[in-house]
């Protein structure tokens, strides 16, 4: 009896295997925990410029932060003329897509897409976070347009497969 019962469960552990290989799909992206945090300061971020909360900007934004554009890398752009160009001219709120997040201990460099529905494009971000206390602040953006492959970057080869990494 014990062997049949067995037996049983075998052929129901085996059918859901088969079952589960055949029709669930393969590969689903997961979130890692340093996405789901970075993504939550980013957004926390973005929805404080937005609507002016000077504190969570405060709290989220080095007092030495500044923000590095691709065409005009000699020129960095600090941060109370940062702040200021958000209050004269709002962009749309980020929509981070593909962020891969470096994490070295007291210093984390994310990157991502953010995704824009705006003519100009969309800009490809790499943020470097500090970690302060038991916080994080951004220190240093570094933004451009993204999508181009019409230049060559050294070390980069632009003809290679897309890899399967959403968030």
């Amino acid at each position: 009896m014990k062997y049949l019962i067995l037996l049983l469960w075998s052929g129901i552990i085996i059918a859901n295997t088969s079952y589960a290989a055949e029709y669930l799909p393969r590969n689903i992206p997961t979130v890692t925990r340093l996405v789901l945090i970075f993504s939550q300061l980013e957004a926390e971020l973005d929805a404080a410029t937005q609507h002016g909360d000077t504190e969570t900007i405060d709290k989220l934004l080095a007092p030495t932060f500044e923000m590095r554009v691709g065409a005009m890398p000699g020129n960095p752009v600090p941060r109370a003329a940062w702040l200021q160009q958000l209050h004269v001219a709002p962009g749309a709120a980020l929509s981070p897509t593909q962020m891969a997040v470096h994490d070295y201990d007291t210093v984390a460099i994310v990157s991502y897409l953010s995704k824009r529905t705006l003519p100009a494009g969309d800009i490809y971000i790499v943020d470097v976070w500090k970690k302060k206390e038991l916080t994080w602040q951004l220190a240093v953006r570094y933004a451009s347009p993204a999508g181009r492959t019409d230049f060559a970057i050294p070390g980069a080869v632009l003809d290679t497969p897309q890899l399967d990494k959403r968030y």
